[in-house]
């Protein structure tokens, strides 16, 4: 299964985050991480594992900025 990190503004958006893409059936947990924070100083994202395209677009219907992402094969 893939899994990703997106990057969210804040902590807040990562619990809203991840409850939009659960209710739409998608594991998705709030996590702070070394990765996200690489990408943005708050260091706050969603964790996703499923279709990456599917959870962009699931959070940008809801009004949720995504200011990036983390892929599993890019973590170092």
């Amino acid at each position: 299964m893939n899994k990703c990190t997106l990057v969210l503004t804040s902590v807040t958006y990562a619990y809203k985050a991840a409850g939009i893409l659960a209710a739409e059936g998608m594991r998705a947990y709030p996590v702070k991480s070394p990765d996200v924070a690489k990408v943005r100083g708050c260091g706050y994202g969603v964790e996703v594992y499923g279709d990456r395209e599917k959870a962009l677009k699931l959070l940008a219907q809801s009004g949720i900025n995504v200011l990036g992402a983390v892929d599993e094969g890019r973590r170092g």
